[in-house]
């Protein structure tokens, strides 16, 4: 607080009508020095054990949601080595962010993402999976360094890209997610033995996969990732109608002693096993295989004598084709052939996201890119959750152009990535 004496009106004047109502007293309570104000209410129920508190120490302002957080946090001040700059992980993370900051967030991931999915903490004292965030201000927007701590790996990986992969030459420039690299089935691997089989973490990362899992009865680590070992590119793109997501485009480079050939087989005998017809059709010069199934439509031939006429419909559940050294799959014939139109309509040809990854480090292990402008109102209708981040950080999200995330590799077993959020007008 710049004004301290500001700062205790402002206290004073903070609380709810509550107290005046009398549904709750106004406490002050002295605590090794510090006037802590709290309210207490006259009846305590289960469904709301909290009492915001307060408190003025220097020129700091605590606010907590009891007051014994806030008595921890005066004994945090007055015993140093309980803070938080003095914690091992946090100390080993932050000596890997060198850029200036303005601002940091600390996250105990098991912890989080046990209250994000409702289920309890481990008990299990070695898991220790820790996340610290860095602010930076750039002439373009925000950069966010992470440091993340937990994630077990034979040895410290380096980054193996200096430039985007070739791979973003297929993905459309209108595309609203977009997450590309080299050897997914690595990424994967990394992801399934790094976390511990017990943290919450994990159990998100499996239930999202699992939810992917079930529309096409696969096995995604297995019948995909496992010879994808090459460049790769996923990428969603927006419905023409009705802000669905309807439309993807992967693009996976055919390495030779993968057994691609014999995955891409197996995922034509299974749209069989589903009902689909899977033959070839003509587009732009390519031969492309075309998952499909038949449909009934009715149509009115004779509005006056009510009369109908039964129509067939053959429905694309899928296509792929071979282009050079990439096999291309996508969920539509427009989608692929959006894909397939020409490097000046990609990715790598729109301006937004040359200017987002200009901003990250060259080397690096790929990118995963929103647009968040062409997406917004789909994210939205997709993930109810978004809109209250967006009302909790209304500032940024009113700016927010596009968000890129790269992973730069490990240093002292601390996996480090960078994110920016590129803001306009």
């Amino acid at each position: 607080a710049k004004d301290p004496e500001l700062a205790r009106e402002f206290v004073q004047l903070s609380y709810s009508q509550e107290a005046i109502a009398g549904t709750s007293d106004l406490v002050f309570e002295q605590y090794k020095g510090v006037n802590l104000i709290y309210q207490r209410p006259l009846i305590t129920t289960a469904t709301n054990p909290n009492s915001p508190s307060t408190a003025i120490v220097g020129d700091f302002v605590l606010f907590a949601n009891h007051p014994k957080v806030i008595k921890e946090a005066i004994n945090n001040v007055q015993a140093p080595d309980l803070s938080l700059p003095n914690y091992p992980l946090y100390k080993e993370a932050i000596q890997t962010i060198v850029n200036p900051r303005i601002g940091v967030s600390y996250f105990n991931l098991p912890a989080v993402s046990a209250w994000i999915t409702n289920v309890r903490v481990p008990e299990d004292p070695e898991i220790r999976q820790t996340l610290t965030v860095a602010l930076s201000l750039n002439p373009q927007g925000i950069e966010a360094q992470t440091a993340l701590i937990g994630v077990a790996e034979a040895e410290n990986p380096t980054p193996v890209l200096s430039a985007p992969v070739a791979a973003l030459e297929y993905i459309p420039s209108k595309s609203i997610l977009t997450t590309a690299g080299t050897n997914l089935n690595q990424l994967w691997s990394q992801i399934a033995t790094g976390l511990e089989e017990d943290s919450p973490l994990q159990q998100l990362i499996n239930q999202g996969i699992s939810y992917l899992e079930r529309p096409f009865g696969i096995d995604l680590p297995e019948d995909i990732f496992s010879w994808v070992q090459g460049e790769y590119a996923l990428s969603l793109l927006p419905a023409s109608e009705n802000n669905k997501l309807e439309d993807w485009v992967f693009v996976a480079e055919k390495v030779p002693g993968s057994n691609y050939e014999e995955k891409i087989d197996y995922l034509d005998g299974l749209a069989k096993q589903q009902g689909a017809s899977v033959g070839s059709i003509p587009i732009l010069n390519s031969n492309v295989t075309a998952w499909t199934k038949l449909a009934t439509s009715t149509i009115n031939i004779s509005q006056k004598n009510q009369q109908s006429s039964l129509r067939l419909l053959a429905e694309v559940a899928g296509v792929h084709t071979t282009i050079d050294k990439y096999e291309i799959f996508a969920s539509s014939i427009d989608a692929l052939d959006k894909a397939i139109s020409g490097s000046e309509n990609s990715l790598l040809a729109n301006e937004k996201f040359n200017i987002s990854i200009a901003a990250l480090p060259q080397e690096n292990e790929g990118y995963f890119y929103i647009d968040w402008n062409e997406g917004q109102t789909i994210f939205e209708k997709q993930i109810p959750l978004i809109q209250v981040v967006e009302l909790s950080v209304k500032p940024l999200f009113e700016h927010l152009r596009s968000l890129t995330l790269t992973s730069i590799g490990k240093e002292n077993n601390i996996r480090r990535a960078t994110v920016f959020f590129n803001l306009g007008k």
